[in-house]
Order: C-alpha cells, then sequence, then structure tokens
C-alpha cells in the first residue's frame, strides 16, 4: 500500500469498530470514487469541523445552532465557554439523569421517545483495568451533581454487556459519597435488555421496558 493510502488507512482505524482489513476496504472503495465525491467527503468533514462542538455540560455532539442557553444561565462554573445544547437547556430542572456510553445511544433513546431528561455522555472512559485515557466526563459528572440542587436519580443506561456492566459499576463506585449522602439514588435499566445486547441497535418497546423496570 502506497503511502497516501496508508495514511488513509491508519486515520480509518481511529474510528471506533473500524480494524485494518475494513480500513483498507474503504481506502480502496474511495480511489474509485469520481472526484466530485471525495469533493463532498472533503467538504462534509470541514463543514463538521466548523460547526460541531460539544455540549460543555453533558458532552453530547451537536451543531453550534442548536445551542440552547449560554453557559452564565444554565448554571456552569463561571469560566465555562460555550453555550449548551437545546436538552440541557429544556430540561435544566430534571430531577433524573441518565447516563449514556456514546453519543448513539443517547440518539436512539431520544429518537425512540422513551425519556425526557437530562443526559450525560461518558465517551471512551478508563476503567482501573484498562490503559490510561481521559477520565475528565466522570469529573465533570461528579461535579455536575455535586452542583445540582434538582437532580435525585441518576439512571445508568449501560449497554447489557460485561463492559456496560463493568462501566456502571464504575460510575457507582465515583459517586458513592452522593448515594451513602442520601443525595440521589442510582438505578439501572431493567433487563428488558437481554444479555449482551447493544443500546444503540435497541427498539422502542425494549427500552421503554428496560427505563420502566429499572432498579
Amino acid at each position: 500500500m502506497h503511502d497516501a493510502l496508508k495514511k488513509l488507512s491508519l486515520l480509518f482505524e481511529r474510528l471506533p469498530g473500524i480494524g485494518p482489513r475494513q480500513a483498507r476496504r474503504f481506502v480502496y472503495s474511495l480511489v474509485d470514487e469520481k472526484p466530485e465525491i471525495l469533493e463532498e467527503f472533503a467538504g462534509a468533514f470541514l463543514e463538521m469541523k466548523k460547526l460541531a462542538r460539544r455540549c460543555p455540560e453533558c458532552f453530547r455532539a451537536f451543531e453550534g445552532k442548536e445551542a440552547g442557553l449560554p453557559t452564565g444561565q444554565a448554571g456552569l462554573p463561571t469560566g465555562q465557554a460555550g453555550a449548551v445544547c437545546v436538552a440541557c437547556a429544556t430540561h435544566a430542572d430534571s430531577p433524573a439523569i441518565l447516563i449514556a456510553e456514546k453519543d448513539v445511544d443517547l440518539e436512539n433513546i431520544e429518537k425512540l421517545g422513551v425519556y425526557s431528561g437530562l443526559f450525560h455522555v461518558l465517551g471512551e472512559i478508563a476503567l482501573p483495568f484498562q490503559s490510561e485515557t481521559d477520565k475528565v466526563r466522570l469529573k465533570e459528572l461528579h461535579d455536575r451533581i455535586k452542583r445540582s440542587k434538582t437532580i435525585k436519580e441518576v439512571i445508568l443506561a449501560t449497554s447489557a454487556t460485561n463492559e456496560g456492566d463493568a462501566v456502571a459499576a464504575y460510575v457507582e463506585k465515583i459517586l458513592e459519597n452522593f448515594t451513602e449522602s442520601g443525595k440521589i439514588k442510582i438505578t439501572r435499566l431493567g433487563r428488558g435488555l437481554s444479555t449482551g445486547s447493544y443500546l444503540e441497535f435497541s427498539d422502542r418497546s425494549t427500552l421503554d421496558n428496560a427505563l420502566k423496570n429499572r432498579k
């Protein structure tokens, strides 16, 4: 594989779930595309870089035009940059906050309309037995609950997999000072989700039952 193709393949491998073989398939497919299609790809990447960002409160990805309240009005610490997303502004007084592992999980929950309230997207976190990655979203979750006067319940909406269970247990440990003091209660999705299932692929009925049967 030539240098330019190898570089692009390595970039694709940085994406979640993409291995070397699939990355190479992407690259060779793009080689056969028309120049105008490649220009569309390049333009879409640049537009995403210009418009998309993460909410400083819940860490979901959104476009700037969807921004809600400025951070000062949203109750964020002084100096926090940017405006919060519409969901954080709309549900600022919600008594519950749902913790999702990934943006696609949150997107599926919203699309199916089974929950209306606050969210927090963990993203890539490091468990004690894994390599070190950025833990800032756990710290931000802890700080967010600490300063909240309305949040009474934390819903751990992790996938029904060994990894999802490990993440949920780790979050419970991070927040145990709040549960011990009685500030919040922590619930997990009921097993309407079959073991081994990923949240992003769940249908409305399954998610609805999992939320109703949380404990």
